[in-house]
């Protein structure tokens, strides 16, 4: 059996399956025939169930994907340019 890789979908729309997949689950559908729907793992929908019961939907939202963050905000760059020698110019 095939199954969707949910990483290429986008987290906003991963986010919306998570809460609809569960708000099913919580109106009586049955997680096995929900998450066969959806084509993913069957792992998959309890691991959102436990999330859900932990935090509510809250938890069931996309994160923010970590990495690096800017270290100079955007209006503190021209204090830098000053020091800088001009472009030459062409004409």
């Amino acid at each position: 059996m095939r199954h969707t890789d949910g990483r290429k979908l986008d987290h906003k729309t991963l986010e919306a399956l998570r809460i609809r997949a569960v708000q099913q689950v919580m109106d009586g559908e049955s997680p096995e025939v929900v998450i066969k729907a959806l084509g993913m793992s069957r792992a998959r929908i309890y691991e959102w169930l436990a999330a859900f019961r932990e935090g509510g939907f809250d938890a069931l939202k996309a994160k923010e994907i970590p990495g690096v963050r800017k270290s100079l905000a955007a209006n503190r760059f021209g204090s830098f340019t000053p020091g800088l020698p001009p472009l030459p110019r062409t004409s």
